[in-house]
Order: structure tokens, then sequence, then C-alpha cells
């Protein structure tokens, strides 16, 4: 009897453990074939322009500095981007010609299935946009400083750093912008002699510049500012791309290759 007690109590155990292990372990189905169907280029239903395109496990916008983000769909809502990334939409219509949901700001985005076979033009990978255009610009300046004639040349050269942005597009649907960053070499001359050099990074200036903005910032400019006394004074430029916002950093040399960083006033 205490055998047969003993077994059903052990039973009744690795049921309970059963169940509580199912409970932690649910994890949302992916809808295949509701993927599937969204497979395509979407366009807006009303101004008939390009949104996104859709293909395999990834959905591109209309926009050439736009990111690719991960999606799928859940239940009766698609999910885009991944992990602590990710956004849910609530699903509000699906067929194989027409697909809305809610946006950020809870507007209903109603888009159509394209049929349009230039419509995939506007997806044609372009380079990220850089400030400056992506080209090198050099600036050669002579100064007099007391009795000394010196000769400051700033370098201002793109680079490969990516600077995301997040914006939110026309359907209220959030998606990643990409820059490229620059750095900046100053380099300031008395004849032949070499009194300072340096290729300025966005982090020379990190305990300058506030950590929000700098994440979404790039070294823009470094322009010739003024003379006082011995000292040569500059402006770095950081600038958000897609905006009218900017932070200064006073960069002052002075005629002994001494260097101060600090926030222009």
């Amino acid at each position: 009897m205490k055998s047969l007690i003993s077994f059903l109590l052990l039973t009744l155990m690795c049921f309970v453990a059963s169940c509580t292990n199912k409970s932690h372990d649910v994890v949302e189905e992916e809808n295949l074939d509701a993927k599937k169907m969204l497979q395509g280029i979407w366009i807006d239903e009303e101004s008939l322009q390009p949104v996104w395109r859709a293909d395999h496990d990834s959905i591109f916008y209309a926009d050439s500095t736009s990111v690719p983000v991960a999606f799928k769909i859940v239940g009766d809502s698609i999910l885009l981007g991944s992990g602590e990334q990710e956004v849910r939409y609530a699903i509000i219509l699906q067929t194989q010609e027409r697909f809305s949901f809610r946006n950020q700001n809870d507007e209903e985005v109603m888009l159509v299935k394209s049929k349009d076979v230039s419509d995939a033009y506007a997806f044609t990978k372009r380079p990220p946009v850089s400030l400056n255009q992506n080209n090198r610009i050099a600036r050669d300046t002579v100064l007099y400083v007391g009795e000394k004639r010196l000769h400051c040349y700033v370098n201002v050269n793109p680079t490969k750093y990516k600077v995301y942005v997040t914006s939110f597009n026309p359907d209220g649907v959030e998606v990643s912008n990409v820059y490229y960053d620059n750095t900046i070499h100053l380099a300031v001359y008395e004849g032949n002699k070499k009194l300072y050099g340096h290729e300025f990074k966005k982090q020379d200036f990190t305990n300058l510049v506030p950590s929000d903005f700098m994440e979404k910032a790039i070294l823009s400019d470094l322009a010739f500012s003024k003379v006082v006394n011995d000292d040569i004074h500059y402006q770095a430029q950081f600038v958000i791309p897609d905006s009218n916002t900017s932070f200064y950093v006073a960069v002052k040399v002075s005629s002994k290759g001494e260097v101060t960083l600090d926030r222009d006033k």
C-alpha cells in the first residue's frame, strides 16, 4: 500500500512539474503562411508610393539609408526587429492583395501589393549618405600669431564608422537610417617645424558632448574661429543627421603646440 501511495505521489509530482515546465516554455508560434503571403512589394494605398519589400525574413524600406529589419507574424501582430529592439504592431487585415496594421501612433496604415514592376527601382541599393558628400575636405590657412607665421591644415576624412539614427517614416513605422562618421586631422606648422598634429575622432570629445546626443551625431567639421593672444581657436561641430541640431566644442591650440578642449561658449 505504501508503495502504491509513493508511486501515485511521484506520478502527481511529475505531472505538476511537467505542467509547470510547459507554462514556462510557451513560445509564440510564427505564422509562416502569413509571412509567405506578405512577400513582395507593398505600396501606400493613397499615395501609391512604395513603402516596403518583404523578402524572406527581412523587410526593406524604400529609402536608401534605411536598414533592413527582421520580421515575423505571430497571432494577430507583425513583429519588426529582434531581441530588445523588437516592436509589435497589431494587424487589422491581411489578404493576398491588402495588408493593414496599426502603427506607433495607433493610426491605421493601409497597404496594397504592387503590380508595377518599376516599383522595384525604389529598392535599388545605393551607398549610404554621408555628410560632406563622401568627399575629403582640405583647408589650408595661414595665420600670424604674435611674430610667428603659422600654417594650419584641416582635413575632413569620411570613414566607414556607422552611426544609426532612428526615426519614423510617413506611415509611423520606426526605421533606422545609417550614416558614416568622419575623422578630422588638424596640423599646425611653423615653416617646416610641426607644432601640433592630431587625428580627431568622435571619441576624443566623449566627456564634452552629452552621451545621448553623441550616440546619434557625427563629427561633421572643424572650422577656424579666431586668434586670441597666442592661441588658435577652432570649433568642432557635431551634427545629428536629418536634423537642425548641432553641438560645438572649442578646440584651442597654442603657439607652443598645446591643445585644450572645452565646451564652446
